[in-house]
């Protein structure tokens, strides 16, 4: 006897079977991601375009040029520097990247004018008249600034590091010095235990030195983001990170004209300089690259004990230098320390992804996103359960009602009977 209440129940039975497959598949997911914690999807685009030949072009031409430090050609009145020092900033005239030059001017670049040692500081172009001016105003008073024809940007670094070296070796830098050293504005350099490190021929003529990465995936997103289309290979070649950079001068003739090679025939360029000019130019001429030791980055505060620290924020490198300054004299740095820790924040680069270059890339969940996916499940699990109650509770009220319909037959019938009779 058909009952519209069986048909209720059928229907509430594979709401039920839905609910719990919905619920089961969502935990296995949430879990699994949790486990492992990737999230595939598809590679991204690059964070900026590759660099064409017109652009790399301007490498070869310069608007300033340094005149306090001269190396044109080897002869007797050349000078010979130990070493040649070569600082990347911006093309700004004010502000903290002005500000970067003059406390690098007055604290280890004024150490290594005293041993002999050339400091310049390479930018580009700006296209603010006034900074322009600026930028020459300071180049009159210190005679130190290299500008090279490009409008400056960080995605334009390959063709500021191209145009320091292409303006070494046109110059004839290499002839009188051996090592050329390229660094970042915001570092700070032991020069002591640096120029000890030359004495000691810590240091292989053929061979590149810095912080070495080897086997390093490119990134799938953010700054650095380099798509497959781009730069297909499972891995960049190994490379040095572009904050400091020791290069051997004899190498750097072959590494302009492999560069220059590539740009006249129109090769698209990466507009990740260290990765391109250590890693790329360097694997295709078979140079040696390998770790400059004592390298830290700024949550390692003792400049004393190590060589170079790097990604020093403004008021954080000031209390690194005092605390260095101190101990280099044999004072109590405690009080410096005190300062670092209470007024300072370093905020080590910390990436949220995991690279692959298997066609896929992944995204690593941090905690934050560990957090969503737990409340997620909660609240699912929660509105799974009230879901059932209410379902069972229908099915319950459905069942007693149908039960009463057959215990207890209708007026109706019970009229059709006595007729009968």
């Amino acid at each position: 006897m058909y009952s519209p209440t069986r048909k209720v129940r059928a229907s509430i039975r594979r709401t039920i079977l839905l609910l719990l497959i919905g619920f089961v598949s969502t935990l296995l997911i949430v879990e699994t991601a949790i486990e492992i914690g990737d999230a595939p999807y598809s590679p991204t685009e690059s964070a900026a375009l590759m660099l064409n030949r017109s652009q790399m072009l301007l490498a070869r031409e310069t608007r300033l040029e340094p005149t306090r430090f001269t190396c044109h050609a080897k002869g007797e009145d050349t000078p010979i520097y130990p070493l040649f020092i070569v600082v990347k900033t911006r093309a700004i005239g004010s502000g903290g990247f002005f500000q970067r030059r003059l406390f690098t001017r007055t604290t280890w670049a004024k150490e290594a004018h005293a041993r002999g040692i050339p400091v310049i500081y390479a930018v580009g172009l700006s296209e603010d008249k006034i900074t322009q001016k600026q930028l020459e105003q300071e180049h009159r008073i210190y005679g130190d600034i290299l500008q090279i024809n490009y409008i400056d940007a960080y995605y334009n670094n390959t063709i500021k590091t191209t145009g320091i070296l292409n303006w070494f070796v046109k110059r004839g830098c290499q002839h009188v010095t051996s090592y050329l050293f390229i660094v970042d504005d915001d570092i700070l350099l032991n020069l002591p235990r640096f120029t000890q490190m030359f004495t000691t021929n810590s240091f292989q003529a053929d061979t590149m030195y810095g912080l070495f990465l080897p086997n390093i995936e490119p990134h799938p997103s953010g700054r650095w983001a380099v798509s497959l289309r781009d730069f297909p290979n499972a891995t960049y070649p190994d490379f040095l990170i572009g904050a400091s950079i020791l290069y051997p001068t004899n190498v750097l003739p072959k590494i302009v004209d492999k560069v220059f090679e590539l740009v006249e025939q129109n090769q698209p360029i990466l507009f990740l300089d260290d990765v391109f000019v250590t890693g790329i130019i360097a694997q295709q001429l078979q140079l040696k690259r390998a770790p400059l030791i004592g390298i830290q980055d700024c949550s390692y505060t003792d400049l004393y004990s190590c060589t170079l620290i790097n990604e020093c924020s403004t008021v954080r490198r000031t209390y690194v230098w005092s605390k260095y300054v101190l101990k280099r004299i044999h004072k109590n740095a405690d009080i410096i320390d005190h300062l670092i820790n209470s007024t300072t924040i370093y905020n080590k680069w910390n990436p949220n992804f995991k690279q692959m270059r298997n066609g896929t890339a992944i995204i690593q969940l941090n905690q934050y996103d560990r957090s969503k996916f737990v409340f997620i499940l909660i609240f699912i699990l929660l509105f799974l359960v009230i879901s059932i109650c209410f379902l069972r509770k229908q099915s319950t009220s459905s069942t007693s009602i149908d039960r009463q319909l057959l215990i207890a037959p209708s007026t109706s019938t019970i009229n059709i009977l006595n007729i009968d009779r």
